[in-house]
């Protein structure tokens, strides 16, 4: 079974995007204490979202989607990593949602 999570992140006025893409990918995705990590999970998959059309006015966004890859159907708390991730991300701007999901079962 997987779950998802879904952290957006707001970039500072005067973060560098190229320089915050870059650290996500090469620093935080491999860094196994971001997504502790419980005796229920395999492993995670990552992958970084740009928001490409959003209100005005409103700095760079970023999701960053997290999936948990469980054995059997077992539940993973994406919150209890919510200060791992504003601290990893705390050079380039603030952790502003998580929005957890779940696959939705076929029709």
């Amino acid at each position: 079974m997987f779950r998802s999570a879904h952290f957006t992140i707001a970039l500072t006025r005067n973060a560098d995007a190229a320089a915050f893409k870059d650290h996500v990918r090469n620093v935080l995705f491999p860094d196994m204490q971001i997504m502790a990590p419980t005796r229920v999970t395999r492993g995670f998959s990552h992958r970084l979202l740009e928001v490409v059309d959003g209100l005005d006015g409103l700095p760079p966004r970023f999701v960053w989607e997290a999936t948990a890859d469980l054995m059997g159907n077992g539940a993973y708390d994406f919150a209890r990593n919510a200060v791992n991730v504003q601290a990893g991300i705390a050079a380039f701007g603030v952790l502003v949602d998580l929005v957890e999901t779940v696959e939705t079962d076929p029709a």
